[in-house]
């Protein structure tokens, strides 16, 4: 026959497990172990003989207050894990902390993508950082760009028409008014260390942006 001390013992051990949540890995492993204190309690009660109807209610009861302290270990833990998906997951950080980099998409009205340059301009000191993007691909990145004040432009070197991210959305500049306009709406882009600049996209394609292009003496 079974100590009577084990289920007192038992039902002492079924609030621990609302500590449980902080250390098991998982509500699949919390419930298990609680899954497993049950059986153990309905084990060791029904090799008790003799002890009449008593017994059956503490059996009773020894599993109604393990299976609330399992479901109270899976409420907590899951509140733990849903706060954590809130959170989220932090961005990398930059490979270069120091420079920031610009980023867009190269607006075309034909499918056809030749090869052409990128080049952000530095507005104060005047210097320019350029990168080469492949025919047909249809985006941009200028890495490696210290702090400061940017203009961005494109051109279809060496004997092609120029673009740049603008604030007018016009994407082919072919009067002469379109192209003043476009020629005058350059965005500012203020980058910080570490900053990556998406969405300069390029357009205004016709407008006369080549004296960006070369840097200040």
């Amino acid at each position: 026959m079974a100590p009577r001390w084990r289920v007192p013992v038992l039902l002492v051990l079924a609030p621990v497990l609302l500590a449980l949540g902080c250390i098991l890995p998982s509500t699949a492993a919390l419930e298990a172990t609680a899954q497993g204190l049950v059986a153990r309690a309905t084990n060791a009660l029904g090799r008790v003989a003799g002890l009449g109807t008593s017994w059956g209610t503490v059996e009773a009861q020894a599993t109604s207050i393990l299976g609330t302290a399992m479901v109270g270990v899976q409420a907590t833990l899951s509140g733990m894990l849903t706060k954590q998906a809130a959170i989220g997951t932090p961005p990398p950080p930059s490979l270069d902390p120091e420079t920031a980099n610009i980023s867009g998409e190269i607006l075309t009205t034909t499918p056809d993508r030749p090869a052409l340059r990128l080049f952000a301009r530095e507005v104060v000191l005047g210097r320019v950082y350029s990168v080469e993007v492949a025919q047909g691909q249809p985006t941009y990145t200028i890495d490696h760009l210290p702090a400061g004040t940017y203009v961005v432009v494109a051109w279809y070197a060496p004997q092609g028409v120029a673009g740049g991210y603008t604030s007018d959305l016009t994407l082919a500049a072919a009067s002469v008014e379109e192209q003043d306009a476009c020629g005058h709406a350059l965005v500012l882009v203020k980058l910080e260390a570490g900053q990556a600049f998406t969405g300069a996209d390029i357009r205004c394609w016709g407008a006369n942006f080549f004296t960006w292009i070369t840097p200040a003496p």
